[in-house]
């Protein structure tokens, strides 16, 4: 902004020298002439008839006139008789012709050392001739004099606009230094959103996206202390009761209980890694959240078996089944982290169900809508549990049904407690709204 005021300042100097190069020496001088050559006609015209007669023994003298271009360009003329006497001459004007010639027209003549723009003109009986112009000295002093002043000007200009633009820039970043004020107020751990209010509509939209990007740090940050907390409280269970198992392990007298002991302290470690695991799985589900997944047409039993593979070895828990209702889906999903959900509500049915509860996983969809539940045969959810999270048994905080809601979140979707047709409880069921690809399937009962 200062370079826009200087170069305006260094533009109005140079259109000043090109239009004294014009008045000088380039066409600007034709008009000079023609003003010359005007006024010596109106000084012609205003002699009187007899001023040539002899009878006039020296000649007059009139102040030089006032109107002569350029303003304050000191002019002069002579009168001159046919015969080369000198009738009449301005005050500062030379004893001696300004043009020797004495002939008509315009043209730039050397007197007394000096160079002269003079134009000629006569009557019709060419018994006067009038001489009127100037020295080109005299041009190049009033064209220096009006250049300083020029400069003058324009620097008193060019300072006062500066002083303006200062004004008008800290007037015009008052809502930035606000806005960073309250960038500095803001706490770390997150805070109120950045005012709208008061900023100037070219900002309004950086700030808004600057707010959202604030949101999704918050959110990352409460992320984090929520995967703190979570992995303090499942771990302090398991960990205290490995050390009372380790503790019985030294004070057993036989072996009997000692491999009681071993084996419970065993079981306290399996708890203990699927616990890591589920937290790690859990870290990778909020973290392809936030960076945004991107589903991928498959195949939804394959991708259901794949995930019960992993889950369900042949003998265990009694060798209680688990059922999958074949759907014929082609669904848009993501097939790592369904399969991680899916996984662990089969899990979570199996480990609150019962050891000889039977399990079934199935599908409905409508329109592009996709539901996935697990059914176990187990007591089911108590009437009254508003969450998923909320709906097991014992306090246990459930570790399994926050990765299950946050791979439907991923997805669009939410993670509900819905009732079956003529099943008496409600059961954990996945929801994805936009889905299905191919819908042929509906909720068995």
């Amino acid at each position: 902004m200062f370079a826009a005021v200087a170069a305006v300042a260094l533009a109005t100097m140079a259109a000043y020298s090109a239009f004294a190069y014009y008045t000088l020496l380039g066409p600007g001088a034709k008009d000079i002439d023609e003003q010359l050559r005007a006024d010596a006609l109106i000084v012609l015209r205003a002699l009187p008839d007899d001023i040539d007669q002899p009878r006039r023994e020296a000649a007059g003298q009139l102040r030089s006139t006032e109107s002569t271009p350029p303003r304050e360009l000191p002019v002069r003329f002579q009168v001159w008789s046919r015969d080369g006497r000198l009738l009449l001459r301005s005050t500062d004007a030379p004893r001696d012709a300004m043009d020797p010639s004495m002939q008509p027209g315009a043209r730039d003549v050397r007197t007394d050392g000096a160079v002269w723009r003079v134009v000629s003109v006569t009557d019709l009986e060419q018994r006067v001739i009038v001489q009127y112009g100037f020295a080109r000295a005299d041009m190049v002093a009033v064209m220096r004099e009006s250049m300083r002043t020029t400069v003058v000007i324009v620097g008193a200009i060019f300072v006062l606009q500066l002083l303006a633009l200062l004004a008008v820039v800290q007037w015009s970043l008052r809502p930035l230094r606000d806005l960073r004020d309250a960038l500095d107020r803001r706490q770390v751990d997150g805070g109120e959103s950045l005012a709208l209010h008061g900023l100037p509509s070219e900002i309004r939209p950086v700030v808004g996206s600057f707010n959202g990007l604030l949101a999704r740090i918050d959110d990352m940050r409460a992320a984090e202390r929520r995967f703190l907390a979570e992995a303090a409280h499942e771990l302090r269970t398991p960990l205290a009761a490995m050390r009372l198992q380790a503790q019985a392990i030294a004070a057993a007298v036989d072996a009997r209980q000692r491999d009681a002991s071993v084996a419970e302290l065993l079981s306290g470690i399996d708890r203990t890694t699927r616990i890591a695991g589920q937290m790690l799985d859990l870290a990778q589900v909020e973290a392809r959240h936030r960076e945004g997944i991107k589903p991928v047409r498959c195949d939804l039993d394959a991708l259901i078996l794949a995930a019960l593979e992993s889950v369900v070895v042949p003998g265990q828990r009694g060798g209680a089944p688990v059922e999958v209702v074949s759907s014929g889906l082609t669904v848009r999903l993501q097939p790592a982290l369904f399969e991680l959900a899916l996984r662990n509500l089969v899990h979570n049915a199996f480990r609150h169900a019962g050891d000889a509860a039977g399990v079934r996983v199935v599908v409905a969809a409508e329109a592009k809508r996709l539901r996935v539940a697990v059914i176990d045969s187990g007591p089911g959810v108590p009437d009254g549990v508003a969450t998923p999270t909320r709906a097991l048994a014992g306090g246990h905080r459930g570790l399994g049904l926050d990765i299950v809601r946050r791979v439907c979140a991923a997805h669009g979707g939410e993670l509900l407690l819905a009732r079956m047709p003529e099943v008496p409880r409600v059961h954990p069921t996945m929801v994805f709204p936009d889905a299905v690809v191919d819908a042929n399937a509906s909720m068995p009962a």
